[in-house]
């Protein structure tokens, strides 16, 4: 619904039919209503200047103050750093692969991340080289179309495998209300339907994992929670999408630096939006440097 609503205020802008109901939507934008994102963020301020000395890049420190004025002033012209849609996930400036990875995909859908990292991975048909995907969908309708996708990728290219793991990703085993049926923004949600769920430690086994993807809608921190034997054992790239609430635009960037600071840190931004803001924690190893 988010996505949604945000493609018709996007083409509501841009119409000059509609201009006068933009101009009073953006005061409506100021009055009380939307102004508690604000306040969030001005009572967080030292935090987000903390994050910012954080980041690896300049970009990613332009991007991360941008992304925050944009939400709270919704003021296009604090997405000049955003970046293409197709380089979410895998953003060329940063990502490098190696010719083995194994990806986890948490927040799967119906493999539209996958079909990204099938255009950007290079190593297809190399000797040796595979790229095996584990994806998290808990969603059923998202997860027959998910297995088409997949089963399609595996008549494409003899080097890649998959797994699929219908279940959302927790802190822990558990069975949780879920918002089955609503597409990509399918999440958990009280009053919905029970699913069962589990920790990326108990399902990754603890090893081979060099990358982990995870757009959740807002079930990030607890995801991560349990990750922690994944990442410290293996180092795997992240890509955590940090956009889905205002504590999480900073406090997941906290958590992860106090948690493994043998990370560098950068944020990039994919949407003419608020949403689609990601944050990347790459290790020394694997950085592309300024």
């Amino acid at each position: 619904m988010r996505k949604v609503l945000i493609r018709y205020w996007r083409k509501i802008q841009r119409s000059k039919r509609f201009a006068l109901f933009a101009k009073f939507m953006m005061w409506f934008i100021d009055t009380e209503i939307f102004n508690c994102c604000m306040d969030f963020f001005e009572m967080n301020k030292q935090r987000i200047q903390r994050n910012t000395k954080l980041f690896a890049d300049e970009k990613s420190r332009a991007v991360y103050v941008n992304a925050i004025r944009y939400q709270c002033t919704l003021k296009r012209k604090y997405l000049s750093c955003t970046s293409r849609a197709d380089e979410k996930y895998f953003d060329s400036e940063i990502i490098r692969f190696h010719e083995n990875e194994i990806i986890m995909d948490c927040g799967a859908y119906t493999g539209d991340t996958v079909l990204l990292l099938e255009k950007k991975w290079s190593n297809w048909g190399k000797p040796d080289a595979g790229l095996k995907i584990i994806c998290w969908e808990p969603d059923r309708f998202n997860a027959s179309k998910l297995e088409k996708t997949l089963s399609g990728m595996t008549e494409r290219h003899e080097d890649f495998s998959y797994r699929i793991i219908k279940k959302a990703v927790w802190k822990e085993k558990a069975k949780l209300s879920f918002d089955l049926g609503a597409d990509y923004a399918s999440r958990i949600a009280d009053g919905g339907v029970q699913v069962e769920a589990d920790s990326i430690d108990a399902a990754a086994d603890y090893m081979g994992i060099s990358f982990i993807k995870m757009d959740i809608e807002g079930a990030e921190p607890e995801a991560l929670e349990r990750a922690e034997k994944t990442i410290k054992n293996n180092h795997p790239t992240l890509a955590i999408c940090i956009y889905h609430t205002n504590e999480q635009m900073l406090g997941i960037i906290e958590y992860i630096h106090k948690k493994y600071p043998f990370y560098k840190l950068y944020v990039r931004h994919y949407a003419r939006a608020w949403t689609e803001t990601v944050l990347y924690a790459i290790d020394e190893t694997g950085i592309v440097n300024e």
